[in-house]
């Protein structure tokens, strides 16, 4: 959880993602057969698109580790 909120203060992308996600769950459930759709969609997408965004990260900062350590 920590390291979600740590990737969406650093990528804009994950915070747009999350924009997204608030905007759709928070209209009325039953709206149309689109928003059921686009739900649906965010709700497969998502999850990997923020786990990209996670290990990115974390190799980005590993990356940064491993050059401290070599100086």
């Amino acid at each position: 959880m920590i390291l979600l909120i740590v990737v969406a203060k650093t990528n804009t992308v994950v915070k747009y993602v999350g924009y997204v996600i608030i905007n759709i769950f928070t209209v009325s459930p039953l709206r149309s057969r689109l928003l059921q759709a686009q739900r649906f969609i965010v709700m497969l997408i998502c999850p990997f698109v923020i786990f990209y965004f996670a290990i990115h990260e974390l190799w980005k900062l590993s990356l940064r580790y491993k050059e401290k350590l070599l100086i």
